[in-house]
């Protein structure tokens, strides 16, 4: 199962992408993978975290989830400008 062939949707929506390197559910080299195709992607990779880095790491994924969420700006959703992507995407 991929989700690929729709990254492009996410155009310039801000994506904070945080994974942990011992990850046994979903292997880190499709995170790294969906980072390196995202436009603009504050992604983060923890070091000996698992599948659930929130629960198991928060110490260390709380300052750059609170860095990004302080240093960039907010989506300005349009439903027209989304409709288009929704239907023009592969």
């Amino acid at each position: 199962m991929t989700a690929t062939r729709h990254l492009d949707v996410l155009g310039d929506v801000p994506t904070f992408l945080a994974w942990g390197s011992d990850d046994q559910i979903i292997p880190p080299a499709h995170h790294r993978e969906l980072a390196r195709r995202v436009p603009d992607v504050r992604a983060v990779e923890l070091p000996g975290a698992g599948h659930f880095p929130h629960q198991t790491d928060a110490d260390r994924l709380l300052p750059p989830l609170h860095d990004f969420l302080n240093h960039t700006a907010p989506y300005r959703y349009d439903a027209t400008r989304w409709r288009g992507r929704l239907v023009s995407a592969p």
